[in-house]
């Protein structure tokens, strides 16, 4: 099965996920204390199931080597890439990872 990408903070997405047994997910953040947050409210177990990524969407380096990504959520994404050239990165990379007939979820602030 293609990998599931979710980014967000301390997003109980990743809980529901892995309790329904989806496997190949993937957690990324800048923040490496985010992830450890989510991490920890896991458990070592569960968190297992995860692969986590510390990187920056804007600049990544470990992000642009996945491939076939099936479903990419991403959570408040937009009100950070204030930027063109962060932007242009942003889409780039999506265009890169996802797979051909992949889904893109982007949620955003009011």
């Amino acid at each position: 099965m293609n990998p599931y990408w979710i980014s967000g903070w301390s997003f109980n997405i990743y809980d529901h996920l892995v309790d329904q047994g989806f496997k190949n997910i993937i957690a990324a953040d800048i923040s490496e204390i985010a992830l450890n947050k989510i991490k920890e409210r896991l458990g070592k177990e569960k968190a297992s199931s995860v692969r986590w990524i510390v990187d920056d969407i804007t600049g990544p380096v470990h992000i642009q080597d996945l491939r076939d990504i099936a479903v990419w959520h991403d959570r408040a994404v937009l009100h950070f890439l204030l930027e063109e050239k962060q932007q242009k990165m942003y889409l780039s990379t999506l265009k890169k990872v996802i797979k051909k007939k992949g889904y893109v979820i982007i949620a955003a602030f009011r």
